[in-house]
């Protein structure tokens, strides 16, 4: 919050991530980071797929490429949830938010860990999973310190085939995560 005169009055975070693959919004007060989708472009579907256009019109070849494109967007739209969601909690410990939060995972979620201890970043966290699919949800629930008497919850959310990959990535971005005071 920025006072009048300019000052802050509530506590920020730093985080780093890999802007080439990740952006960073925010939405009604929360902070997402989501993958960046990039789609290839008609030149490299033109180039890639010589051989499907063979002896098509140029016509037919454009009306094939919105057809690949179409479908390339629909099946990333269709992928399970990929991202790192962080909410300051003013006025709320994180030992409170933690078991607090953890509380409600448990009907909503078939395996949920206790809370424990978190080393980067400094905090407590717990872990809820549903199912053993490709496509079963994963989160990671970490709760931090604002050093103002709240906490910063940052929601690490993948899907069970993208643990080596989103998962091992959020996880590597969760350790640059830092309070900053006001």
């Amino acid at each position: 919050l920025i006072q009048d005169d300019g000052t802050v009055t509530t506590p920020g975070f730093a985080i780093y991530y890999d802007a080439d693959r990740y952006a960073m919004t925010e939405e009604n007060g929360v902070t997402y980071i989501r993958q960046i989708i990039v789609l290839p472009t008609r030149e490299e579907l033109r180039a890639n797929n010589e051989a499907l256009f063979e002896g098509l019109t140029d016509e037919d070849v454009e009306s094939k490429i919105d057809e690949i494109l179409a479908q390339q967007k629909e099946f990333y739209a269709s992928l399970p949830v990929c991202e790192i969601e962080i909410i300051h909690l003013p006025d709320m410990q994180p030992t409170d938010a933690a078991q607090s939060t953890r509380n409600e995972a448990v009907g909503e979620w078939e395996s949920v860990t206790e809370v424990m201890d978190s080393e980067l970043p400094s905090g407590y966290y717990f872990t809820a999973s549903t199912g053993e699919n490709w496509d079963s949800p994963r989160e990671q629930v970490y709760f931090i310190s604002d050093r103002q008497n709240g906490t910063f919850k940052i929601s690490v959310r993948y899907f069970l085939e993208a643990t080596e990959g989103h998962g091992t990535r959020f996880l590597q971005i969760l350790h640059t995560f830092e309070v900053i005071a006001p």
